[in-house]
């Protein structure tokens, strides 16, 4: 899935930026930079290794009860909102 960069989000970037005038075209480079990209491969990079709490109480009495672990895997899913799934492998509850 490629990210979609807009002209509106290049120059509102630009207009929020401190960059000096005379930098906007390293801005357009680094837009064609961002849009070549593969937004896997970026999420991939970024997401891989982080850790993660899941929520899998189902009353009152396990509302403590989470699972946590570190994403190991970004995997397409075509199901899944925005085309990706986080994979979460030897994962550890904080409850027996």
């Amino acid at each position: 899935m490629k990210l979609k960069i807009t002209e509106d989000m290049v120059q509102a970037a630009i207009a929020a930026s401190t960059w000096p005038q005379q930098d906007i075209d390293m801005r357009r480079m680094l837009k064609a930079a961002i849009e070549a990209a593969d937004i896997h491969d970026v999420l991939d990079e970024l997401v891989t290794g982080m850790e993660v709490s899941v929520d899998v109480s189902t009353d009152e009495e396990t509302a403590h009860h989470r699972y946590f672990g570190k994403v190991d895997i970004v995997q397409e899913n075509p199901a899944s909102k925005h085309g990706l799934i986080l994979l979460v492998q030897n994962s550890e509850p904080n409850f027996k």
